[in-house]
């Protein structure tokens, strides 16, 4: 009989394949596992998870003595369901250290019950509850959903119930974005057709036969249109410009070859050919480029409620730069008084950003030349598509057209006339106007401009916007008690103590000083972070805390959004059997990896005495 070795058996698994590697590079490794006892190798699934759950409990505890001496914590939350058809939500923690710079870090992830706003509230109370307790909650930030951001009974309103107290809850600053930049690509007919282009090319694409003519001729990867975030289009976008010679060759080589995708190809080379193509993927590249930066800004975790909306600002002063030098190169004017009616004027940076609401709520041209576009450009609604019904393919169809824009002069109607034989004998109108008009470049990049400028004062210019102004003002060092005094009312209604009236003796000194330092250093950028360090803790308490206050507001879910990365990767179709407990851990240790590789080896060991009975290695 031979005898079992503890290195020569193949084990399944990736758990005991990693072992098997570490056993075999560390001979003092590879001497304790041939020594130890059968019974006390620690190899069991059993002694996988709890090994791990000791892990994630010392990360856990290290992320709660962190956040215990912050004096405020943001939390922020997303769910997505996972490949085993359950909801997790991954709870995340932002908070401000000594230094006045944020850290966001995740907490745990919850397997939700229900995606009833109760329900949702009750898990992450809970979660809040059982590891940081909810006494210094100021702040909540999650998306747009009405389950999660309703003032009656959504999350947001039961968590502020809940704990007693007001907590500021703010819309993801990205979400927002997102939905600004959906909307613009949706208003215009000729920036849907290069996108929809663009899909069909990827789907296209990914066929093996056509992906290995690709390959062959250098051609790189397409990238896929995600709906989840507008980067993928910009994405998509660049990658087809990127490789439009590389795409026109395969298509050509499928079209030569004969095979079944040659006919699908002959139609997208059609398309790629067309005289429109390139121009408006260029000019929405071009545009997309300027919003880019605001989108990782938004993300990033050092950025906060004031920097972001500063930045808001500069990109909305570019775009309205720009175009007023389209206008300019047009010979147009637009009326400034459709956008009077609007709810929530713009109170900082460029006044003419009044200038930019005009695409969803109409354009008043006032001029003496031709008129700024029609609807070709920016559709606000969807022109009705006329189509032959198939019984009447052999006869001859009057189509009456009760439009302006096609009627001859003093005329209320005019008959269009179409003898159609065939599907392709028949002609839309909608295909008429197309070809009747061509397309104008500089007035279509008039009209998106409009339509983001629009989109950007209505998704950012809603409520809490006299907080947000106020918060921006302490990064400019040009703020007054009455430019501060909605931010001192929510840091106030959200359990920060502050004194009003010291709070007006602060601000004056400390502007006096932040404006002369930043006067006598040119290199130096005025943030709410260097702003911050420049005070002096005793002498500006009050002050200092609504820059704690500020910093600790979350204007982004990123953190919480990258966990569903880390767990699709995790939860493969080989681990489906994974327990929700195993795969929360190993979620948390991957995000943690740097607190986790602060923790000694000792203390583990420590940690593993205390909580268990079994024989030590």
């Amino acid at each position: 009989m031979v005898p079992v070795n503890f290195l020569v058996v193949i084990r399944a698994g990736f758990f005991l394949s990693m072992m098997d590697r570490d056993f075999a590079r560390d001979q003092k490794l590879r001497l304790i596992a041939e020594s130890i006892p059968r019974n006390c190798t620690y190899a069991s699934h059993d002694s996988q998870n709890e090994l791990i759950s000791m892990w994630f409990q010392l990360v856990q505890k290290e992320i709660i003595d962190r956040v215990s001496q912050a004096s405020m914590y943001c939390v922020m939350a997303d769910e997505t369901r996972n490949k085993n058809n359950v909801e997790d939500m991954c709870v995340c923690i932002r908070f401000i250290d000594s230094k006045f710079e944020a850290h966001e870090m995740l907490i745990d992830i919850v397997a939700l019950e229900s995606l009833r706003a109760q329900s949702i509230a009750n898990d992450l109370l809970r979660v809040l509850e059982t590891t940081v307790g909810t006494s210094r909650l100021v702040a909540q930030s999650y998306d747009g959903a009405s389950v999660m951001s309703g003032c009656k009974g959504g999350v947001q309103k039961l968590v502020s119930d809940a704990v007693g107290r007001h907590v500021i809850y703010i819309h993801c600053f990205a979400h927002r974005l997102h939905l600004v930049v959906l909307d613009v690509l949706k208003s215009s007919k000729h920036v849907q057709w290069v996108l929809d282009i663009c899909e069909q090319l990827y789907n296209f694409f990914r066929r093996y036969t056509v992906a290995r003519e690709h390959s062959a001729v250098g051609g790189q990867t397409l990238k896929r249109i995600m709906p989840q975030r507008w980067s993928g289009h910009y994405d998509s976008l660049c990658t087809v410009l990127v490789e439009y010679d590389h795409i026109m060759q395969t298509l050509n080589v499928v079209v030569s070859l004969r095979i079944p995708e040659a006919l699908e190809a002959a139609g997208l080379v059609s398309q790629l050919k067309h005289n429109d193509f390139l121009p408006v993927a260029k000019v929405t590249k071009e545009l997309l480029d300027l919003l880019m930066p605001l989108n990782k800004a938004f993300q990033s975790e050092q950025i906060d409620v004031g920097t972001g909306l500063l930045q808001l600002d500069a990109v909305q002063c570019n775009l309205t730069a720009l175009k007023h030098e389209l206008m300019s190169d047009l010979n147009v004017v637009i009326d400034d008084d459709v956008s009077a009616d609007m709810n929530t004027p713009r109170t900082t940076g460029n006044a003419s950003t009044s200038t930019c609401r005009t695409a969803f709520i109409g354009i008043n041209v006032s001029t003496d030349t031709e008129p700024l576009g029609t609807a070709s450009n920016v559709s606000t609604r969807p022109v009705r598509s006329k189509h032959q019904p198939k019984h009447l393919l052999e006869f001859v169809v009057e189509i009456g057209i009760r439009n302006q824009q096609f009627d001859k002069p003093n005329s209320p109607t005019s008959t269009v006339t179409a003898v159609a034989s065939s599907d392709s004998d028949f002609q839309t109108q909608s295909d008429k106007e197309q070809e009747a008009e061509p397309l104008n470049l500089p007035e279509l990049k008039l009209l998106l401009i409009n339509a983001i400028l629009t989109e950007l004062d209505v998704r950012f210019g809603a409520e809490q916007r006299s907080v947000y102004l106020a918060a921006a003002s302490l990064a400019t060092a040009e703020f007054t008690p009455a430019t501060l005094a909605p931010l001192v009312t929510a840091a106030k209604n959200a359990g920060c103590v502050i004194d009003e009236e010291m709070l007006s003796h602060e601000i004056p000194i400390a502007t006096a000083l932040l404006t002369r330092r930043s006067s006598n250093d040119r290199s130096l950028t005025l943030t709410t972070t260097s702003a911050a360090q420049m005070l002096h803790p005793p002498s500006h308490a009050n002050l200092l805390t609504l820059y704690k206050f500020v910093r600790t507001l979350a204007i982004d879910t990123a953190k919480a959004e990258r966990t569903f990365s880390t767990v699709k990767r995790l939860l493969t179709d080989n681990r489906r059997s994974m327990t929700h407990d195993r795969l929360r851990h190993l979620v948390v240790l991957a995000h943690e990896k740097q607190l986790l590789r602060d923790i000694s080896i000792e203390t583990f060991i420590s940690h593993f005495r205390r909580s268990t009975r079994r024989l030590l290695v």
